[in-house]
């Protein structure tokens, strides 16, 4: 089939959609570099490549948790609901939900937008949204803190809104310049901001659900005011620990947070020949004042910065 003879469906949909941008490639990552040199220095060499593996292991673990997901959704179901018991009905149409869940990704350099088709435009019940989408937010979340240990950040958008998904993992339309609009002009830092309509979604969802792990309560006002992911809420931290040890979360946490303080002290002394590594240092400075806030605040550590206080 040529282009011409493909008819792409103009069909529109609601669709969740994630944009997930890497930071410091720019700055950091690819500073030095010839573009028109394939010779790279081995330790910068090195660098990149510990930084795509990060990448590459941060969507290879989302999508490997929706493979999980479709294999077992009943058993999936019982772990989110705290084994509470649901009507047989329930239960099918949620297993017809995840077996029909339709996603994709899309990634261009180092952003990445993933997707996920709203169920209720199929007319059908919605229980994906109360319940599959909060998994996917943990799974998210967790994710974050995986690669951040790795010394990874990512600044996104979590965005609600309609769309077409003309071929497999191509989508178009107004979720999509969103998805991208929030993410370039008011993340500014390493944090996910949820759009408005997302909240809606998310409050919605979380109608009499009482868990602190429903995807209402894995939402922060931040200083500047903005919606963002709180992926070390309590709810979600009560999450982790269901899949890796507290001796492991500890690790993680820890080691995000060294990354993290090494990021700003890097921009702090950058300050001195580049007016513009001021602002990378504040940026950071917000990251690290939501972690010190959290780190506390969930027993994990009391956060030392050492030179960057000083």
């Amino acid at each position: 089939m040529t282009v011409q003879d493909h008819k792409p469906n103009l069909k529109p949909a609601r669709y969740f959609v994630c944009l997930f941008d890497a930071l410091g490639t720019r700055e950091r990552l690819f500073a030095g570099i010839d573009v028109n040199n394939p010779c790279v220095d081995p330790e910068k060499l090195a660098e990149i490549s510990r930084h795509a593996l990060a990448t590459h292991e941060f969507l290879a673990g989302i999508s490997a948790e929706i493979e999980l997901v479709k294999q077992a959704p009943l058993e999936h179901m019982d772990r989110l609901c705290h084994g509470i018991p649901l009507p047989d009905k329930l239960r099918e149409d949620y297993r017809e939900d995840v077996l029909s869940l339709s996603c994709g990704f899309q990634q261009f350099s180092d952003t990445t937008l993933f997707y996920v088709r709203d169920s209720r435009d199929d007319g059908r019940i919605g229980l994906f949204p109360s319940i599959l989408f909060q998994h996917l937010l943990l799974s998210l979340s967790l994710s974050l803190i995986r690669v951040m240990a790795q010394g990874c950040f990512f600044r996104g958008s979590l965005v609600y809104g309609t769309g077409w998904e003309l071929d497999e993992n191509v989508l178009f339309g107004p979720v999509v310049q969103e998805a991208y609009r929030i993410e370039e002009q008011e993340a500014r830092w390493p944090r996910i901001l949820i759009s408005t309509e997302m909240k809606a979604q998310l409050q919605h969802m979380a109608r009499g659900v009482s868990s602190n792990a429903c995807p209402a309560k894995m939402i922060c006002l931040d200083p500047d005011g903005m919606l963002s992911l709180d992926y070390w809420s309590v709810g979600a931290v009560e999450n982790y620990l269901q899949v890796i040890s507290a001796e492991e979360l500890l690790r993680l946490a820890e080691a995000g947070y060294n990354h993290a303080v090494k990021q700003q002290q890097h921009f702090s002394k950058a300050m001195r020949a580049d007016d513009s590594a001021g602002r990378l240092f504040l940026r950071y400075g917000a990251l690290l004042s939501y972690l010190d806030d959290r780190m506390i605040a969930r027993g994990l550590f009391k956060p030392v910065r050492n030179e960057v206080d000083k």
